[in-house]
């Protein structure tokens, strides 16, 4: 787990400041994985359930208890940037039939599934 190192305001607005656990490393493939049914607190205002709630229905969390939110494999790609770069929307579009195939494209690397990497993870 990451040590947590506190809170920061920036801008008004107030985050949680954590140990970057892919320091180091020379190119670390970072996978944000949302376990549970459910991604809304009971008690969170109505509407804020009302939204998540139908989020949930139309993604896998409500159906296999888990979403791929986003992924980034940090090696260079050809234009310099990330040679992955998966964020939310690619995530909210996973239906339950796609989610071997995202999880194929997240663990693989030129082509090849990356095993090792995986049994961290299964």
């Amino acid at each position: 787990c990451p040590a947590f190192y506190g809170h920061r305001s920036i801008r008004g607005r107030r985050f949680v400041v954590l140990e970057d656990l892919t320091h180091g490393m020379r190119e670390p493939c970072i996978v944000d994985i949302k376990l549970g049914t459910t991604t809304v607190a009971p008690e969170a205002a109505w509407s804020k359930r009302i939204t998540h709630l139908a989020k949930d229905r139309e993604t896998t969390t409500r159906s296999l208890g888990v979403r791929l939110i986003g992924a980034m494999h940090t090696g260079a790609g050809a234009d310099g940037g990330p040679r992955l770069k998966l964020g939310k929307p690619w995530g909210k579009a996973i239906r339950p039939g796609g989610l071997t195939a995202a999880l194929r494209s997240v663990f693989s690397n030129e082509g090849r599934l990356c095993r090792r990497a995986l049994r961290h993870y299964v």
